[in-house]
């Protein structure tokens, strides 16, 4: 009788964790699937300007809140983006190469046109 009061008194003031909290190493484990995709390591092989043209898609995207933009719209926000931050500016011309690659590892959706 008094070993289950004893072990009930132990769990009251060590009670176990409930299932759904979500603990630190619950976090590092999300961070490290999250950081090891395919696409993340991509993205970290790329070139500066393809990152930079990645960022700058992301940018213009959010400011216009239409899902498409056409290279120039783009390369426009490059450009801002490398004056910005005292980057050179891309070779000319390297807007649609940049484009290539990515679409080419998937990093972005590319149809026709500008």
């Amino acid at each position: 009788g008094s070993l289950g009061a004893s072990s009930s008194a132990a769990a009251a003031r060590h009670p176990a964790p409930p299932r759904d909290l979500v603990t630190m190493k619950d976090i590092q484990t999300a961070q490290g699937e999250m950081f090891q995709t395919p696409y993340m390591r991509l993205i970290e092989a790329a070139s500066r300007y393809a990152r930079i043209f990645l960022a700058a898609l992301v940018l213009h995207t959010r400011r216009s809140g239409v899902p498409d933009a056409s290279t120039a719209d783009v390369m426009r926000a490059v450009e801002q983006l490398c004056r910005t931050h005292n980057e050179d500016l891309p070779p000319a011309g390297a807007g649609p190469r940049i484009a290539c690659q990515l679409a080419s590892q998937r990093l972005i959706l590319a149809g026709p046109g500008g």
